[in-house]
């Protein structure tokens, strides 16, 4: 506790170390402060401390929370990669920072925003951000063919962005991947021309099984009528 507070002997007055004070470390302090009562005999220059004197006090300190602590992002680069035939008007992917400031006050709430960076990357009505959650969403169709990759900071900051706010930044990658979207475009005739081949091979098909049992049920006909045949000739010999 000493390394944080000190008090004059004398005058009572209590001084912190504020370069020793944390409210993230540690929001309240208690400690206790004697006061003695001293009886000074001037004619032998001696001090004497008279019985029941000393009186303590309780002191309970607590630190009001300043806006020293920017938001973090958990990442400093974050990347998604997206099909050009996702729907959009959907969510992709979410950006967190956290303030290790008072919670649920103005200067732990964190708030986000897109900022085109340097080399203007212009990403309004393409992409934009849930202010208060950090989800990214998709505001229309992408096309590969056009562009491959999109960048953009996303800005979160504390106080609701008013005087004293404090903000950090962290980088958006996107990458477009390309979906093979060709389809076989037949002419009418060549749809018929395949049309036809279909229900050939299909006609081919179902007349090769047809045969196949045709001559199997002929097969099996002769051997029954063999074997009774050979049946009535040896009844014949008997």
């Amino acid at each position: 506790m000493k390394q944080h507070f000190q008090i004059n002997s004398k005058t009572g007055e209590i001084k912190g170390e504020i370069q020793a004070i944390d409210r993230e470390i540690c929001e309240k302090y208690e400690f206790e402060v004697s006061v003695t009562e001293i009886q000074t005999n001037y004619h032998n220059a001696t001090i004497l401390v008279a019985k029941n004197s000393i009186q303590t006090a309780k002191l309970m300190i607590n630190l009001i929370d300043q806006n020293d602590n920017e938001p973090k992002f958990t990442q400093e680069i974050y990347d998604f990669k997206l099909r050009d035939t996702k729907k959009f008007n959907n969510f992709f992917g979410c950006v967190t920072a956290l303030d290790m400031d008072k919670p649920n006050t103005p200067y732990s709430i964190v708030n986000y925003a897109i900022q085109n960076i340097e080399f203007n990357d212009i990403v309004e009505g393409v992409f934009k951000i849930n202010q208060t959650t950090g989800q990214l969403i998709q505001l229309q169709q992408l096309d590969a063919e056009k562009k491959i990759n999109y960048y953009f900071n996303i800005i979160a900051y504390d106080n609701f962005n008013i005087t004293g706010s404090l903000n950090t930044t962290c980088l958006v990658r996107i990458d477009v991947i390309k979906t093979n979207s060709e389809r076989l475009k037949l002419s009418n005739e060549n749809w018929n021309d395949i049309n036809f081949f279909h229900l050939s091979l299909i006609f081919f098909s179902t007349n090769i099984f047809s045969f196949f049992i045709y001559y199997l049920c002929r097969f099996i006909f002769t051997q029954c009528k063999k074997k009774k045949n050979l049946g009535n000739l040896e009844g014949a010999r008997v």
